[in-house]
């Protein structure tokens, strides 16, 4: 794919092949950022432009070994070539040099590549003699040079390319190389992360992204350790003083599986990152999916991520959750809310979990009767005691949690006191640990319980 100058600062969506797989109905990874108070709506939308891609899943083949490619220095100890940036400048005048034969490694494609275009080769010949060398294939790697990243008035040769050598081989290996204009040449300005487990870049947005007049550069690339895979998303700037590409985010913008997008989000002129995902997996052990949205904004300095959010619940187990942080956070009338979801919505998924459905119901009318206990309401508080005693008879999947909210409802009645009821629930624990056992049974992806967060006063 060969991309040709147009205006600096619009959006490159690369063509080809981006597919989403590993779609199951059980077992995505859950979102591994922390939660943290959001606006009731996310920011609206603003002008600026967006780009979504869908990304693949499912675990790596394991790598053929790989020899890394010949170190080169990606900190010239030159000064780039000053041009007036009003002009067109070209680096060299284009010529029609023969294409050289394919490299006879991974390793000697940089070099090879700025070789052929400090002889005077096209983006468009060197694009042909990539797909020729299997650095280029149908699906992935690309040749541009629409943009100048570094201010000197010459656009850049951007390049991602393929490793041809280690084909077979998942995440598909390859690099995305940046080459300059030095002294009538080309040499290689950066090269991002190469070796097992590291994908073929994809760019996302080439442009001023943090309003600093800079041109910047974002791409994604999939890096894999183990069977653990994520898509990482690096924000690249250049540097004069550094004489190379510095990383604007400190931290890693990324997620297993999700959708990026670039816009500005709050209208004010910076543009913000945010990914949408962590609700597709193939691995059933990890528990039920529970997709998150991040939002990483500029803070002057790095890329930071602002807020994270959990997605609306598509499990009965993960609206249980909200409504146990929600009374943890002292919201009482939020968590009643919930978990009375819990019990009368339909519509929420289940899980492979022994006795889920009375174990779920058990649990959320005994969290209803210390709701009411909190809110001072008795006459609520006896009815979910006396709807969970009724549905869980001694003997029955569930008759632990009933045990406990009568344990509660007894010391609350002769104490008044919140935290000596739910010392009395705790004390009815350990003759039937599934009270616990059960909550923690939903895979490592979802919350884990400890006895005091059963009744948290």
């Amino acid at each position: 794919m060969i991309l040709r100058r147009r205006f600096p600062g619009i959006l490159l969506l690369l063509t080809g092949l981006v597919w989403l797989s590993g779609l199951a109905a059980c077992g995505p990874d859950a979102p591994t950022v922390g939660v943290t108070p959001l606006p009731p709506v996310l920011p609206t939308v603003t002008a600026g432009g967006a780009v979504l891609m869908y990304l693949p899943t499912g675990s790596p083949v394991a790598p053929t070994p790989i020899v890394p490619p010949t170190p080169l220095s990606l900190t010239p100890a030159y000064m780039l070539t000053a041009l007036p940036a009003q002009t067109d400048a070209v680096c060299p005048r284009p010529g029609s040099p023969a294409v050289p034969p394919a490299p006879a490694s991974y390793g000697l494609y940089a070099t090879a590549i700025a070789q052929y275009l400090s002889a005077g080769a096209t983006p468009q010949a060197l694009l042909a003699a990539l797909r020729e060398w299997g650095g280029v294939t149908d699906t992935a790697g690309m040749v541009t040079d629409l943009y100048d990243l570094t201010g000197d008035g010459v656009y850049e040769i951007v390049v991602t390319v393929v490793d041809p050598f280690n084909a077979e081989v998942a995440p598909l290996p390859g690099q995305l190389l940046v080459f300059g204009c030095h002294l009538g040449g080309y040499t290689l300005l950066y090269s991002s992360d190469y070796g097992p487990g590291f994908g073929v870049p994809t760019v996302l947005y080439v442009g001023d992204i943090n309003a600093d007049t800079n041109t910047d550069l974002v791409f994604f690339q999939e890096r894999c350790q183990s069977s653990a895979c994520v898509q990482a998303a690096q924000v690249m700037s250049w540097s004069a003083p550094n004489e190379g590409f510095l990383a604007l985010n400190v931290d890693t913008i990324g997620s297993a599986d999700g959708r990026f997008s670039i816009a500005d989000l709050d209208d004010d002129g910076i543009m913000e990152l945010m990914v949408q995902g962590g609700g597709i997996s193939s691995d059933a052990s990890v528990g039920p999916p529970r997709s998150s949205t991040t939002v990483w904004d500029w803070d002057g300095r790095n890329y930071v991520r602002a807020f994270s959010r959990l997605d609306a619940p598509l499990y009965r187990i993960h609206v249980i959750h909200d409504a146990d942080r929600a009374l943890q956070a002292g919201d009482p009338i939020e968590a009643e809310r919930l978990y009375r979801e819990a019990l009368d919505n339909p519509r929420l998924g289940t899980w492979n979990v022994p006795n889920e459905s009375a174990m779920l119901r058990g649990y959320a009318l005994f969290k209803l009767v210390v709701v009411a206990a909190l809110q001072g309401d008795g006459s609520a508080a006896r009815g979910a005691l006396a709807a969970l005693e009724a549905e869980n008879p001694p003997g029955s999947p569930a008759a632990v949690y009933s045990r406990m909210a009568s344990a509660f409802w007894t010391r609350f009645g002769r104490a008044g006191d919140l935290h000596e009821a739910c010392l009395a629930a705790a004390e009815e624990v350990p003759a039937d640990p599934q009270a616990v056992m059960f909550l923690n049974s939903y895979g490592p992806a979802n919350r884990t319980y400890q006895v005091p967060d059963l009744c948290p006063f």
